[in-house]
């Protein structure tokens, strides 16, 4: 949406706030849709144009910056089965401090599991070895280096 669209969809915001009728400042397009209808229908129509509009020439463009990641790395143990991830969310919610939610995370890795991802992550070296490969991943998409565990 170019500068002058933008300045006449403003310019129908602003007569509608004030209750005016906008037709006739709609973009020729936008009128041959909403024509031949009644004058509260036209407004309607012009409304729901503008709404669209607005939700996709106003998008925030990506920035150009992105960098590609690697995939995160499969662990040597399985994930936790999805019935028991309700559960292990609870517990991670009561967990206050960081250092409560990796023993949960240890508990879960000594009965032969790993914690879904998106449940959890790793945020130091403190965690179980098992998710070694993980700290590893997030130390290189953060550009540090930390020493490899062995």
């Amino acid at each position: 949406m170019n500068e002058s669209e933008q300045t006449g969809l403003a310019a129908m915001r602003d007569c509608w706030i004030t209750g005016g009728a906008t037709f006739d400042l709609a973009p020729a397009g936008w009128r041959a849709i909403a024509g031949g209808a009644s004058p509260d229908e036209q407004e309607r129509r012009l409304l729901a144009i503008a709404a669209q509009a607005l939700d996709v020439a106003l998008r925030p463009a990506a920035p150009t910056t992105l960098k590609r990641r690697p995939p995160l790395p499969r662990l040597v143990l399985p994930i936790l089965p999805a019935r028991f991830r309700p559960l292990l969310r609870a517990a991670l919610k009561h967990a206050a401090d960081a250092r409560r939610k990796t023993r949960v995370a240890a508990l879960v890795a000594s009965r032969g599991f790993v914690l879904h991802p998106m449940d959890w992550m790793p945020s130091d070296q403190t965690c179980p070895d098992v998710y070694a490969p993980w700290v590893d991943w997030q130390a290189s998409v953060d550009g540090e280096r930390h020493a490899p565990r062995e």
